[in-house]
């Protein structure tokens, strides 16, 4: 990827992802996500940017609406996301660093028709989405709110509680990069998936979460400039992440979600530690 950046952020889904409001309801659902990474990896997974230091406040709005028809046994659902974030970045160069920071709008997520299935203990949703880049972007910045280029993703998540105290979720995406036009350069496509167990071991306590989280990221095409391979791997990323969540659900449609995932495993890209607070509730209107 371009600078080692996705705009899908990995390890967001992990709780109940594939769970969607009721058909005639609608959710605001929110994520707020701190990123901290103290070093990029090069494909082989060592250090490739001297001093480097990234550190990243992000916030996510995001409203869904359910429509009353059905297609046959699925529901409908549209759903759009505006994300926003602070970025300050800096590195070593010969005789001092290099910073940079900044504060904008990031892009626009939208999914024009989900198709969910949903029964007591299985719920599965599928749904295609776009990035559509709506902050400023400079090729000449270190720092950009923006990765400046448009993004084709396709959705594919399960949400299954075997028992009721107990959760496991999985939420697949494929996403597919346009050219960023400012530098010629596509990002290849990749796979990702968030996974979630979540369990509630508490009678006192029923509506309260304890769980494990985290995701796994790979690109399977080559990043090219101008039509050409970057490097003799094609800058392909890939990453891995696990860390503790704490949900707790205030009814069967509102809950909050703190969470923290550390990366390993890293090529081409930064690798930190991700700190999540989510939450979503019912809009009436």
């Amino acid at each position: 990827m371009e600078n080692g950046n996705t705009q899908w952020p990995s390890g967001v889904q992990t709780v109940a992802p594939a769970i969607l409001p009721n058909p005639g309801e609608t959710a605001l659902y929110n994520y707020t996500l701190y990123y901290h990474a103290d070093s990029f990896k090069d494909g082989n997974g060592n250090d490739l940017v001297p001093g480097f230091n990234l550190d990243v406040v992000a916030t996510a709005p995001r409203v869904v609406h359910t429509w009353m028809s059905k297609l046959g046994p699925f529901n409908m659902s549209t759903a759009a996301v505006l994300a926003g974030n602070y970025v300050d970045v800096e590195q070593s160069i010969p005789g001092g660093k290099l910073s940079d920071s900044t504060t904008g709008l990031n892009f626009l997520y939208l999914t024009p028709l989900y198709l969910t299935y949903n029964t007591p203990s299985l719920h599965v949703e599928i749904g295609p989405s776009v990035f559509i880049p709506v902050g400023h972007y400079s090729a000449n910045d270190l720092a950009n709110p923006t990765v400046n280029y448009f993004a084709f993703q396709q959705e594919f998540f399960v949400t299954y509680f075997p028992v009721k105290t107990l959760e496991l979720s999985v939420a697949t995406v494929l996403d597919v990069n346009a050219e960023n036009p400012d530098t010629n350069y596509r990002s290849g496509a990749f796979v990702s998936v968030d996974w979630g167990v979540n369990w509630a071991p508490l009678a006192s306590i029923p509506n309260l979460f304890f769980g494990v989280g985290g995701y796994y990221i790979e690109q399977f095409t080559d990043d090219k400039i101008n039509g050409v391979k970057v490097g003799p791997d094609g800058f392909r990323l890939k990453r891995a992440a696990i860390g503790p969540q704490l949900v707790y659900y205030f009814s069967p449609k509102a809950g909050i979600a703190a969470k923290y995932q550390h990366e390993f495993g890293t090529e081409n890209g930064p690798e930190g530690d991700r700190f999540w607070l989510q939450f979503v509730a019912p809009i009436r209107w």
